[in-house]
C-alpha cells in the first residue's frame, strides 16, 4: 500500500526535529530578541552544535512557511588564530602571524569565502578558552 503526503517526505524523523523547532519558534518569533539557530538547536534538539543542513531547514519552513534563513539569526563561529595563516576576501587580510594577540575570523567563512594559505606544520585547538585573552 503506498500513501502519499504534501510534505513530499519518506523520512519523518526530519520532520520531528522540525515540528520540535516550529513549538519553540512560533511563541518566540515575535519577541525583539531574534531567535538564533544555535538556540533553536538547543531547545529543539537538546544540543546547540547540532546542525542544519538542508533538509531541516526545509522541512522548518515548510511548516512555519517562512524562509529558515529569515525565521533565525545564524552567526558564526569566531576562531582566534595565532600562526603561519592568511586569510583575503578582495583587499581586506587577516594576517594571523601578525596581529597581536590575534585575529578572531569566521569559520565558516574561512571554508567559503576568500583565499586561505597557511604553511603550519600542525594546528593545537584550544575549545572554550578561560585564560587572559592577551596572555
Amino acid at each position: 500500500m503506498t500513501t502519499s503526503s504534501t510534505s513530499g517526505t519518506r523520512d519523518w524523523h526530519v520532520y520531528e526535529i522540525a515540528i520540535r523547532a516550529a513549538c519553540f519558534w512560533r511563541p518566540a518569533h515575535d519577541s525583539p530578541q531574534p531567535i538564533t539557530a544555535k538556540a533553536l538547536a538547543g531547545n529543539a534538539l537538546r544540543n546547540t552544535k547540532s546542525t542544519w543542513p538542508a533538509s531541516r531547514r526545509q522541512a522548518f519552513a515548510n511548516l512555519i512557511a517562512t524562509p529558515f534563513d529569515r525565521a533565525v539569526e545564524e552567526t558564526d563561529t569566531e576562531l582566534r588564530i595565532r600562526g603561519p595563516l592568511r586569510w583575503r576576501v578582495g583587499s581586506v587580510l587577516a594576517d594571523a602571524a601578525a596581529c597581536r594577540p590575534w585575529p578572531g575570523l569566521p569559520a565558516r567563512g574561512l571554508r567559503v569565502l576568500g583565499i586561505t594559505d597557511c604553511d603550519a606544520d600542525g594546528i593545537l585547538l584550544v575549545e572554550r578558552p578561560t585564560t587572559d585573552s592577551t596572555t
